[in-house]
């Protein structure tokens, strides 16, 4: 389930210091920049679910799950370490691809190794995840201050 809170955690890390980073990194009032980096992610993960099915069923549930996590490693520590656009999008795209790739593994894992009587409940333990790694974004967001926006990014890289 980890793969789904970093999907809502990802879909929520911008929303307080994308207008800072945007300064610091030199595409301030640039609104097709900041578009890009906020759709470089849901290319990459449309990209990473395309893929997954794949991915499953060439190197198995768990091992596919572990191959997600290193995009989404990577892809941080690149958010986190950006010095320009390019940086900041290629991070966002590459968690992208491992959020596609955890989208597709995470329900069939689930499904698999939960017992019958309880398939239908914990299918729902993704949506949950997704949410709940929203609510982790808002809370690193408001903890942090938006000056630490490399934390924030590098906070990813951990969970």
């Amino acid at each position: 389930a980890m793969g789904a809170i970093e999907f809502g955690y990802h879909i929520a890390i911008l929303n307080g210091p994308l207008e800072l980073i945007a300064s610091q990194l030199g595409f301030a009032g640039q609104q097709v920049l900041l578009g890009g980096v906020i759709s470089s992610f849901l290319a990459g993960a449309a990209i990473g679910a395309f893929t997954g099915s794949g991915v499953a069923d060439s190197f198995g549930r768990r091992k596919g799950l572990i191959i997600s996590s290193f995009p989404l490693v990577a892809g941080a520590v690149l958010m986190a370490l950006a010095t320009s656009f390019p940086m900041i999008a290629a991070g966002r795209f590459i968690t992208g691809l491992g959020v596609g790739l955890s989208s597709c593994m995470v329900p069939l894992y689930i499904a698999e190794i939960a017992p019958t009587a309880l398939r239908g409940a914990l299918g729902s333990v993704t949506q949950i995840g997704i949410c709940s790694g929203i609510l982790v974004a808002q809370v690193v967001n408001l903890l942090l201050a938006v000056e630490q926006w490399r934390g924030i990014m590098a906070f990813a890289g951990i969970s």
